[in-house]
């Protein structure tokens, strides 16, 4: 949603068609039937693009991995002299396109350089939020280390071996890794003999404002981390940090390729055997540059005055 907010913003004038309205229990459920979540996601988008009689610009789509050649083609069909961008902010690899997408977009970014160079795509790194566009920094420092995140694929281990690490270090950490109770089932039930072990304790079963968030990391001195281990592109709490300030302890070695890339500010880590050095959470940290490149504007702007 804050795409649309920063988009209307800088001066365009938007129409926002979302998947699902409300993504309720229901909702949740079927989206674990990948070819009846595909069906009804079609149906929805296709019902309300019928109700649209305005022409547009553009059509702006962000991954569009659901969307089938029918539901493209009525986009098509209705905006035909409309220039058709996609961005993807998950790798092909993770994603499970049906079709060739290339054809439907005049333009493809993505923030997987990988991928980029693999698709002949547009690099476009992801953004961060202006909520996190924080003028002062809290003096009030809780913790060394802070994770905030959803479980996905190896984070629990990942961060139970940086927990066990940061105590034999005698530094203070603040793990909130969420997790719906349906996934917590699947995993305890159904994932074999390592996930028997999980604790309910280990996980949060809450969402999280973004006003949170920020607060919680501003009273952090580092924030970790932990790609998903299917990508390379970097994740947008990369991108948080910078605009908080703040160093980062991450799995993804490619940030040492970025601009902003500074060993004092960045501590790369093995996923498989994480260490962290006390030496770096206590070093003098180095303003980041031009950090307003990162900026939901600059990158909306990247995207829509492409010449």
């Amino acid at each position: 949603m804050e795409i649309r907010y920063e988009m209307e913003r800088i001066g365009h004038d938007v129409i926002s068609i979302k998947s699902y309205e409300n993504r309720n229990f229901f909702f949740k459920i079927i989206s674990r039937i990948q070819w009846l979540n595909t069906l009804i996601v079609n149906l929805l988008i296709q019902k309300k693009i019928r109700k649209i009689k305005r022409q547009v610009d553009h059509v702006f789509m962000i991954r569009g991995v659901y969307y089938n050649s029918t539901t493209l083609d009525s986009l098509k069909k209705q905006w035909p002299n409309a220039e058709f961008v996609l961005y993807l902010w998950d790798s092909l690899k993770k994603s499970n396109y049906r079709i060739n997408i290339k054809k439907y977009f005049d333009r493809i970014y993505s923030f997987d350089q990988k991928d980029c160079n693999k698709f002949n795509f547009l690099y476009l790194p992801m953004y961060y939020n202006p909520q996190f566009e924080v003028n002062e920094e809290n003096k009030t420092i809780k913790y060394d280390l802070i994770f905030i995140g959803s479980e996905k694929r190896d984070r629990y281990f990942v961060l139970k071996k940086i927990q066990e690490d940061a105590r034999r270090n005698n530094l203070s950490i603040n793990i909130f890794l969420r997790f719906s109770y349906l996934g917590f089932f699947r995993k305890k039930v159904f994932g074999g003999k390592k996930y028997r072990m999980i604790k309910r304790n280990d996980f949060q079963f809450r969402n999280i404002s973004l006003d949170e968030v920020v607060q919680k990391y501003q009273s952090s001195r580092c924030i970790i981390d932990i790609e998903n281990d299917l990508q390379s592109g970097l994740t947008p709490r990369t991108y948080e940090v910078i605009a908080l300030g703040k160093k980062i302890i991450t799995t993804n070695s490619d940030i040492k390729n970025t601009s902003f890339y500074n060993k004092n500010n960045v501590l790369v880590i093995d996923r498989k055997n994480p260490k962290i050095e006390p030496e770096f959470i206590n070093s003098t940290k180095v303003m980041y540059d031009k950090k307003d490149l990162y900026s939901l504007e600059k990158w909306l702007k990247e995207i829509f005055n492409h010449e």
